[in-house]
């Protein structure tokens, strides 16, 4: 069986942060976290050691999480489960990030949707001509953790 673009994508991101890690794999179920004040003691842009990282590596008993604003992994020995960051969880992430703290509380980190799994979609061919559009503007969420997808994480 073929490994899918997107699965490698997500290995050798992960890989940046655990080199032991050989699978990643999208959760079956959501995660329900629990977010203590202790928990704000984790380093600022960090996403191997915020708040919401601390708080699942203490909940799933794992060797390490990574926490971006939109993915987060959990690894245990050589296996990573991917998760999406819900809006509430990733609102705090950079608030967080910002210095404004992480509100404590229960977050989800949510199963993904058979559209954003691993290998889902753009696999053949286009079949449909593409229009050109405008440019859109797009903002960039400044003072914040980098990108997991940006090379030097």
């Amino acid at each position: 069986m073929k490994k899918s673009k997107v699965g490698s994508i997500a290995l050798h991101t992960v890989r940046k942060f655990f080199p032991q890690v050989t699978h990643v794999e999208d959760a079956n179920e959501n995660l329900q976290v629990e977010v203590s004040p202790k928990d704000n003691n984790g380093r600022l842009k960090n996403h191997a050691e915020c708040a919401l990282a601390i708080a699942c590596k203490r909940k799933e008993k794992a060797d390490g999480v990574i926490i971006s604003v939109k993915t987060a992994y959990v690894v245990k020995g050589k296996r990573a489960v991917r998760y999406r960051v819900t809006e509430a969880a990733s609102r705090e992430v950079i608030s967080f990030d910002r210095k404004g703290g992480f509100e404590p509380g229960d977050y989800t980190l949510a199963r993904p949707s058979a559209a954003d799994r691993l290998g889902a979609g753009g696999s053949g061919p286009r079949t449909t001509t593409i229009k050109r559009r405008k440019p859109t503007f797009r903002h960039e969420t400044a003072n914040i953790r980098t990108s997991l997808r940006k090379e030097g994480v």
